[in-house]
């Protein structure tokens, strides 16, 4: 599975590209993240990284650096 973050102008622009995500079969889910932009974004705390049978992501990997 692959996530995508997205930021959009405006709320009303949001909230239409929203209901064109729920409209296609193939995305799982299409939430509002309320915080503002990227750098927003918690860093993951120390129970995120302990998750047993479970390698880190790339993604993880690249947080964990900075």
């Amino acid at each position: 599975m692959n996530r995508i973050i997205v930021e959009i102008d405006n709320e009303a622009n949001t909230k239409f590209f929203i209901s064109l995500m729920k409209n296609l079969k193939f995305v799982k889910s299409a939430i509002p993240d309320k915080k503002k932009s990227i750098e927003d974004l918690a860093p993951l705390s120390e129970d995120d990284w302990i998750k047993p049978g479970r390698p880190a992501t790339d993604e993880e990997h690249e947080q964990m650096l900075k």
